[in-house]
Parts: C-alpha cells; sequence; structure tokens
C-alpha cells in the first residue's frame, strides 16, 4: 500500500515589479545649479524618529494630558455675584451725603422763604414807607353842608401809622358821627393815602329854634342850623310839628318820610307841613291849597296822583286813599 501524499505548500509568488525612476547621479562640484522653476516644490525637511517621551505621552491617558489653567484675578466686580462689603458702605456714604444735600437745600430755601417774608411784614406792618402821609387823604362827596377839611381832619391821628394796621370801619364810623354825613366808606390809597367817600345828607324840612332854624333830613336828624338872621335855603318846607313833644315823636317822624319820599319839584311848592298823628300828614301849598295825604304808605302811588290833579287845579286834593282821590 502506497503512503499518503504529503500536502502542497503554496508556491509564492513574486510582488510585482514596481516602476522605478531613474537614478540621477549626484551632483558634482563642477555641475552648475540647476535653474528653479515656480513649479518646483521646497524640500521637506526629513521627519524625525519619534522619541521615548514622545511615545510616553501618547501613550499617557487624555485626562492627565489636560493642562490646568489658574484662575487670573479679575479687578472688576463679578456682574451677578454679590457686592462686597466696602461697595455696600460706599454706596450708603453716598445716599447719605445726598441725603444731607438734599436737607440743606430744603432748608436753605425755608430760610430764605421766611426771611423774604419777615422783610415784607415789616415793609407793610412798620416800615414808614407805607405809613399814611398827611397829604395824601383824599375826600370825595364833600360839600354843601359837609366840610371837606373836618372829614380829612377824622384822619388826622392816624398819620404816620402804616396803611395796614389802620382800622378802616372804625374810621369810617367816626366819620360819620359828623351830622351832615349819612354814609361814610374808607379805602387804602397805597403806598401812603387814603380815599374817603362820603354820601351827605339831604334836608327835606325847616324847624324854626331859638337859636336859629334847623336844617332836618328824612331821619329826623338836624343837619346844620341857620343862625337867627340867616338865609335859609329855599325850597324847604317849615314843619309845623313841635320837636321836644315827646307825645307826638311819631307824627314827627311820619311828616319827615313823607317829605323824603317826595320829589324836589313836589317838596318845592309846599309852604307848611304837619300832623296830627302819623296817620294824618297835611301839606300847605304855596297856592294856598291843602293836602290832605295821609300815612306814609303808598306813598310812591300818592306822587303821582297828586302829580296829576295838581294838573286840573283845586283848593283841596284828598289823597290818603290813592285810588279814590278827592278833589274839592
Amino acid at each position: 500500500m502506497r503512503p499518503p501524499a504529503a500536502p502542497r505548500r503554496p508556491e509564492r509568488t513574486a510582488p510585482p515589479e514596481r516602476d522605478t525612476l531613474p537614478q540621477r547621479d549626484a551632483p558634482s562640484e563642477h555641475d552648475a545649479p540647476a535653474e528653479q522653476t515656480h513649479d518646483a516644490q521646497p524640500a521637506v525637511p526629513p521627519r524625525e524618529p519619534p522619541s521615548a517621551d514622545a511615545d510616553r505621552a501618547e501613550e499617557a491617558p487624555a485626562e492627565s494630558r489636560l493642562v490646568r489653567v489658574a484662575p487670573r484675578e479679575s479687578s472688576a466686580p463679578a456682574a451677578f455675584g454679590p457686592p462686597r462689603v466696602s461697595q455696600i458702605s460706599d454706596r450708603l456714604a453716598e445716599r447719605e451725603s445726598a441725603r444731607r444735600r438734599r436737607t440743606g437745600l430744603r432748608l436753605g430755601v425755608l430760610a430764605g422763604v421766611v426771611a423774604v417774608l419777615a422783610g415784607l411784614g415789616w415793609l407793610v406792618l412798620a416800615s414808614p414807607v407805607l405809613a399814611l402821609r398827611d397829604d395824601a387823604v383824599e375826600v370825595v362827596g364833600a360839600g354843601g353842608y359837609v366840610d371837606g377839611a373836618a372829614v380829612a381832619a377824622v384822619a388826622g391821628p392816624e398819620v404816620g401809622v402804616p396803611l395796614a394796621r389802620i382800622d378802616l370801619a372804625a374810621l369810617a364810623e367816626e366819620i360819620e358821627q359828623i351830622p351832615a354825613v349819612q354814609d361814610a366808606g374808607v379805602s387804602r390809597s397805597w403806598p401812603g393815602g387814603l380815599r374817603i367817600e362820603i354820601t351827605p345828607r339831604t334836608p327835606v324840612a325847616v324847624v324854626p329854634g331859638d337859636e336859629g332854624t334847623l336844617l332836618l333830613d328824612a331821619e329826623g336828624v338836624v343837619i346844620a342850623t341857620v343862625p337867627a338872621g340867616g338865609e335859609t335855603p329855599a325850597g324847604l318846607p317849615e314843619m309845623t310839628v313841635p320837636l321836644d313833644d315827646g307825645a307826638r315823636q311819631d307824627a314827627v317822624a311820619a311828616v319827615l318820610e313823607v317829605l323824603g319820599a317826595l320829589p324836589d319839584e313836589l317838596r318845592a311848592q309846599i309852604v307848611t307841613a304837619g300832623a296830627r298823628s302819623e296817620q294824618s300828614v297835611r301839606f300847605e301849598l304855596a297856592d294856598g291849597a291843602r293836602v290832605e295825604w295821609g300815612s306814609p304808605a303808598e306813598s310812591a302811588l300818592k306822587v303821582a296822583v297828586l302829580s296829576t290833579l295838581l294838573q286840573v287845579g283845586a283848593a283841596y286834593y284828598d289823597v290818603s286813599a290813592p285810588e279814590a282821590p278827592i278833589t274839592r
């Protein structure tokens, strides 16, 4: 029996031949250097073989190769970090300084306002600059039975007193004490004057007396006295009711009230006026006619009726009931 054949080994094939470039002879010293062209590439230096340190660096783990960089200290404060104690102290100091400045400013303004008000108060209440001058008192409405000089003399004690301290109401009341003055009003005329406006009383009747003729207004006030032998104002009737008769004071008041309600044209036609009581006022006209007036009530209507009847002419006129007058 034949022994088994040994296994055949695979035949080795030669590797394919690479194309090799023809090698140039090394240049000699006598050879001229070749011209370099723009297409020639620079010679790459040969790479040195890796050292043992490099091999160990490549074999070290990646974590050991990380470089730890120390944090850099910065002088700027962190954007969102907590403020430092010194910064808080600086801010508090700035706020306190600002508060003190505001307080000082307010106190300065307040002191200035107080000083201005004090100066104005002194100027108005105590300074002679705004005091009353003796040549700066103006009287309006004087004349007739009202003496303007007498009115201005009432304000004489106030000369030199600051206008703001003069009691105008009290001064007006004092002026109204003058018999011929019915009403008075006083106002300041800056910087150093007074303006006095008066309403004089109007006489409506005369009453003969022992010392002369008395001029009475509608309120029974004696405006003036005409001395005996003096000229009595024309156009004023004589009142025949005695003034000193206490029981007939109502009659005196009624006569004067009626005379004060008459127009000047009609009053000028009356010669005498009297009354037995306040309900029986009567007149006597310049032509001798008599007028029965009655009470002071409805005087305006009675004036209109009597003015119409006087155009007809009569010796007696009764207008005590103006809706049904009587003439004879």
